[in-house]
């Protein structure tokens, strides 16, 4: 699993790096999806680390990317299930704004 490679923290320097590369964030966006499915301790991990602010960052960055949009929906979504203090920290950084305007660019 990448939480438990330490993969992390390398997923969230590549995308820091790349920022710009659509294909660096799309893969990114699923390596984080795919950690926070594992558990709760990662949930709280990836938020803890900056997990929102690069996932709001990448769809801010990639606004036409239909791909990006959609990981990164999916990555805030699996964070907020079950986790209030999560739903709350991406309500806070604008995350639902962000979610919205994701989905009226890509119905």
């Amino acid at each position: 699993a990448v939480s438990a490679a330490g993969g992390l923290g390398l997923v969230s320097r590549a995308m820091e790096q790349h920022v710009n590369k659509a294909t660096v964030q799309r893969q990114g966006l699923r390596a984080i999806w795919s950690t926070c499915r594992e558990s709760g301790e990662n949930k709280t991990a990836l938020a803890r680390g900056g997990g929102i602010e690069l996932i709001l960052t990448s769809m801010k960055t990639h606004k036409t990317d239909e791909l990006v949009q959609r990981h990164g929906c999916e990555a805030l979504q699996c964070l907020a299930v079950g986790r209030d203090e999560i739903r709350l920290e991406i309500s806070e950084a604008f995350g639902v704004e962000r979610i919205c305007g994701s989905m009226l660019r890509h119905p």
